[in-house]
């Protein structure tokens, strides 16, 4: 098997280990729902964490530096930092991140998961336009709900996993550092 094929299993395994931490946060619709007491609590947009994962090992930085500041209450006291939560936050333009899972542990390698609330629905086409990934035309796949397209740049892999049910919406951004070796700091 090719070293991209191998990457792509570890990737799908990521992803199924991810639902299986998170399942509340992913496995409904009802679940993605914003809920009324989620108010903005930060400038961020969802549009950044898209961004900044593309930019490298300082665009992870800054990305990880604001989900620890959303959720400080809900990390772990290793270093790095561990969360995993499903408390609701609002940002600026309105999206709410439903749950947050970062492992900085997963096979020697960051990875952040953002679990994207259902309403209102933050756009496949808007992410994928701001990742700079041409989506794929409706039907060109196998049709199954919650497929997923992803980006390679300066070290760094993003996933955009669309909704189960809305494919228009957004489900998750996840995204890694390519580098099999331990972050500085990672014990």
């Amino acid at each position: 098997m090719s070293n991209a094929g191998v990457f792509r299993k570890e990737v799908a395994t990521l992803a199924v280990a991810m639902a299986l931490l998170m399942p509340a946060a992913c496995s409904t619709a009802p679940a993605r729902s914003t809920p009324k007491h989620a108010t903005p609590t930060s400038a961020t947009r969802m549009d950044d964490f898209v961004r900044w994962a593309l930019q490298g090992p300082s665009g992870y930085d800054q990305a990880l530096a604001e989900l620890m500041r959303l959720y400080r209450a809900q990390a772990t006291s290793q270093d790095p930092s561990n969360v995993y939560a499903r408390n609701p936050i609002r940002l600026a333009d309105h999206f709410v991140i439903a749950g947050v899972q970062i492992d900085n542990q997963y096979w020697y390698r960051p990875v952040v998961a953002i679990t994207v609330a259902g309403q209102p629905c933050y756009p496949m086409a808007q992410a994928a336009a701001v990742a700079g990934i041409e989506l794929p035309p409706p039907g060109s796949d196998t049709g199954s709900p919650g497929r997923s397209v992803s980006a390679r740049r300066n070290d760094m892999e993003l996933t955009l996993t669309e909704s189960r049910s809305d494919p228009r919406c957004v489900e998750d951004i996840s995204f890694l550092h390519l580098k099999t070796e331990r972050r500085a700091g990672a014990k």
